[in-house]
């Protein structure tokens, strides 16, 4: 009789051990359940802002040159440069710019890099427009364990004009702003 009370005593904990498990499991569950709805809702609101913000292209594409983009983790509204975004396209490699000597020691980031030569050209007389950042976009390569990058400007003039920064500094240091090896000649 002793040893089946035991046994009693020891299938009571077990079963007890396991209710408690399984409670933790439903909860954590229940946490899970949760995420997963917020994610559905956040990508639901995240679409219908896009369908709103965009033309409707052929198949369900991405609206290539429209009033959004991929920013590689969702769709953003695109901002408006006024020009058209097929000449955009076809004049990119000519809008490049090599930016050399970067001082990625001394915590320079793309986006100040951006801000700086926005403000230096506005300053010059060298912006199309002085309350629109040409800038349109700064990449440094980082992982390439060099210091240097580009950055892409939103009209050849600007660019042409840009050119003239060649040496401007930037937090003490000069920087180098020239051609990119893969320039197509802009006189054809």
């Amino acid at each position: 009789k002793e040893k089946d009370r035991d046994r009693d005593k020891e299938k009571d904990r077990d079963r007890d051990r396991d209710r408690k498990k399984k409670k933790k499991r439903s909860a954590s569950s229940d946490s899970a359940e949760r995420s997963r709805e917020r994610e559905k809702r956040r990508r639901k609101q995240q679409q219908q802002y896009v369908n709103k913000n965009r033309k409707p292209t052929e198949g369900g594409a991405a609206p290539t040159g429209q009033s959004m983009f991929w920013d590689g983790f969702q769709w953003v509204p695109r901002a408006d440069t006024g020009t058209n975004p097929n000449d955009i396209n076809a004049s990119r490699k000519n809008r490049r710019l090599y930016l050399g000597n970067l001082p990625y020691h001394l915590g320079v980031t793309e986006d100040a890099f951006s801000k700086q030569l926005y403000e230096t050209m506005r300053d010059r007389g060298l912006c199309n427009d002085p309350n629109q950042n040409p800038v349109l976009h700064v990449w440094f390569a980082r992982d390439k364990g060099a210091n240097y990058g580009f950055c892409e400007i939103s009209s050849m003039e600007e660019t042409e004009r840009a050119l003239q920064l060649d040496g401007m500094v930037v937090l003490g240091v000069p920087v180098s702003i020239k051609r990119p090896n893969d320039a197509v000649n802009p006189m054809g």
